[in-house]
């Protein structure tokens, strides 16, 4: 049973659509319901594509549709598999040119092997990989753009001789998947298969879309297509890899006819929870303003603890789990949550 903020999601079909949907507000059950609707409305399965953040999450909504509705050719997929097919059909590339992950990781662990005096060699050389990922999609120059814990002239060394490796190995990396793509897109022949192909869109997660990966997004999309981006920027976190939430707020005035549904009931946490998680988040004022509803009647507890330093949270959580233990609670029954890039 969907309530009338879902609903009216699910049937505004056409044109632009910003939904902001709070945490637990039911989003993909709003997307897989609107797919539907579109497809009963006479739009033939094949030309809506369904795009999510990770590939786990495409054949998790993949499969939640077609357990509901049955078998369909919807595109359920994440940007990097729609950006293959892009750049398969306009310059011929196959699986077997897109670099693996261990042969990313061989170059970057041979090549900045002994240039850091650090003992965690491992997180020295994914800071690097992770900012040169960030730089190639945040569409900024070397002089623009934030190094972040790099060094700005091994960031630059290690970028050169990185590209020079994928050159001499005859392979692109998941980045320059998108770039390519995007530049394929620039022919006007090429753009308008896709656009043809793709006549409806829906984006899931779209608070951590970055300049590229929306460039690709607006071009499928044209001016005055069908696109449907769902999201929260409260709940944007990988702006270390160039993601913006600020793309999903700029969303109304790319396309000032848009509508924008807010779905503001949480259906997983209880009143007190959803209130003070409302409180803190509302310190934030570049987002859009909305209201945090609880559907249960519960309060639900929390506690909040302060910690001066790393050794003291840790030793904290571990007395936490010891008291939850004493009381009789199967460790199995305890889940620590971290909230870090390490």
């Amino acid at each position: 049973m969907l309530n009338e903020k879902q609903m009216e999601a699910v049937n505004t079909l056409k044109g632009q659509v910003l939904v902001v949907s709070c945490p637990g507000s039911g989003k993909t059950t709003v997307i897989v319901n609107r797919t539907k609707k579109i497809i009963d409305s006479g739009v033939p399965s094949e030309k809506i594509l369904v795009i999510t953040f990770t590939k786990e999450a495409a054949t998790q909504m993949k499969a939640r549709y077609e357990k509901l509705y049955g078998k369909s050719n919807v595109m359920f997929g994440t940007i990097h598999s729609i950006c293959f097919q892009v750049i398969k059909m306009a310059y011929g590339y196959e699986k077997n040119d897109i670099l693996l992950a261990t042969e990313q990781w061989e170059f970057f662990g041979k090549f900045l092997r002994g240039k850091s005096d650090t003992d965690n060699v491992e997180e020295f050389v994914k800071t690097y990989m992770t900012a040169i990922s960030a730089y190639k999609n945040s569409g900024k120059t070397i002089e623009t753009f934030n190094y972040g814990e790099c060094e700005k002239g091994l960031f630059i060394e290690t970028l050169r001789e990185y590209e020079t490796f994928k050159n001499r190995m005859g392979k692109i990396d998941f980045d320059d998947m998108l770039l390519k793509c995007r530049d394929a897109l620039k022919d006007e022949r090429m753009l308008s298969y896709w656009k043809k192909r793709f006549s409806y869109i829906m984006i899931d997660e779209f608070q951590d879309t970055n300049e590229i990966q929306a460039e690709i997004f607006y071009k499928l999309a044209g001016a005055d297509g069908n696109i449907c981006v769902v999201g929260d920027d409260d709940q944007s976190i990988y702006r270390f890899r160039a993601a913006d939430s600020s793309i999903m707020m700029g969303f109304p005035q790319k396309y000032p006819n848009c509508k924008t549904i807010y779905m503001s009931t949480n259906y997983r946490s209880d009143k007190e929870i959803i209130k003070r998680a409302g409180m803190l988040i509302s310190n934030n004022t570049k987002r859009f303003k909305k209201d945090f509803l609880g559907s249960r009647e519960d309060a639900g507890r929390f506690a909040v603890t302060c910690a001066d330093t790393q050794e003291a949270q840790t030793i904290g959580v571990i007395k936490k789990i010891n008291e939850y233990a004493m009381k009789g609670s199967p460790l199995t029954e305890t889940a620590v949550l971290y909230r870090t890039n390490a």
